[in-house]
């Protein structure tokens, strides 16, 4: 029978952590054993206490607050190695999912080798709305966009389509797989870009990463969204997330996403083209009264409501 471990890397989110624990009691386990992983990267909150006062049998691998998700990922991934699993299943403690959600991937790679599985993500509030399936490059400037949203119909439950990256929010990867591609490249994306450059590589190696709709999660929203930060924050705030791994506009993070697989020239094209968006944002938030700045986030789609961005992940 096969063995997976379930990684969840978790940080001062004791409450979200319990909910996701629990909701893995009733998972669907045909096939395979699981065994839960929670790395806490230096919880203040007591999360780890928590943990094993109420689940003694989950294995709790200990941070010292900077690990960020990469490192959480990669003490995950290196238990897996160590000690005989065959996949290693990532996921987020701030989302819910069904009871077969994990199921499904496992299913889907037992029938399909040699590949990676992610879930699809539906709205945490409109839960009928599908917000990724997948992500897609595209352009001389490497965009990324799902490859699908709109509503969830009954007859997608068994479609299944490849990817070029992924997410570690809700995705089955083999143990074989790891061993060929190594660990996340926690170094040069300690937080952002770390599942979508590893994903990558793995593409790389040969591996084709599918995503199939029968699995399905729910996702909230991040207060770590930029737009948000425009509207929420001072400039002086929203200046100092650029040097701050937890932010998407990490300059550090940004930079070796844009040049890692470019030559120099395109590189750093690349680069500069993705800071154009946050610098632009950035200098709005400047000359614009709030209420006008609101409503041009609002109109343009960046958000929907100040109100709907405050659920943190």
């Amino acid at each position: 029978m096969d063995k997976i471990a379930i990684v969840l890397p978790v940080h001062n989110r004791k409450q979200y952590t319990m909910s996701c624990l629990e909701q893995l009691q009733g998972i669907d386990r045909n096939g395979f054993t699981a065994e839960i992983v929670v790395v806490d990267d230096g919880s203040t909150d007591g999360t780890s206490q928590a943990v094993a006062a109420r689940y003694p049998d989950i294995t709790i691998l200990e941070g010292d607050g900077n690990l960020w998700w990469a490192g959480g990922v990669n003490k995950g991934f290196s238990y897996a190695l160590e000690n005989g699993f065959d996949f290693v299943y990532t996921l987020n403690d701030d989302i819910e999912f069904f009871p077969d959600t994990l199921q499904v991937l496992y299913d889907t790679l037992k029938s399909r080798r040699n590949c990676v599985c992610g879930s699809i993500f539906m709205s945490f509030r409109n839960r009928n709305r599908i917000v990724y399936a997948g992500v897609e490059v595209y352009g001389f400037f490497n965009k990324l966009r799902s490859r699908f949203k709109g509503p969830y119909l009954e007859e997608y439950r068994d479609k299944i389509h490849e990817a070029d990256t992924l997410s570690t929010k809700s995705t089955l990867t083999p143990v074989a797989v790891i061993k060929k591609v190594g660990l996340v490249d926690a170094e040069h994306f300690p937080h952002n870009y770390a599942d979508f450059d590893y994903f990558m590589r793995v593409k790389k190696a040969g591996f084709p990463l599918l995503v199939h709709f029968g699995s399905r999660i729910f996702t909230r929203g991040s207060d770590s969204n930029f737009h948000f930060l425009i509207l929420e924050k001072t400039p002086r705030e929203v200046f100092r997330t650029f040097f701050d791994v937890k932010y998407g506009n990490h300059l550090r993070s940004l930079y070796f996403y844009s040049t890692k697989r470019e030559n120099v020239l395109k590189g750093h094209i690349l680069f500069i083209h993705n800071m154009i968006p946050y610098a632009f944002w950035l200098l709005l938030k400047v000359v614009l009264p709030k209420k006008w700045l609101e409503s041009l986030l609002v109109k343009t789609g960046r958000i929907k409501a100040v109100q709907n961005q405050r659920s943190p992940v």
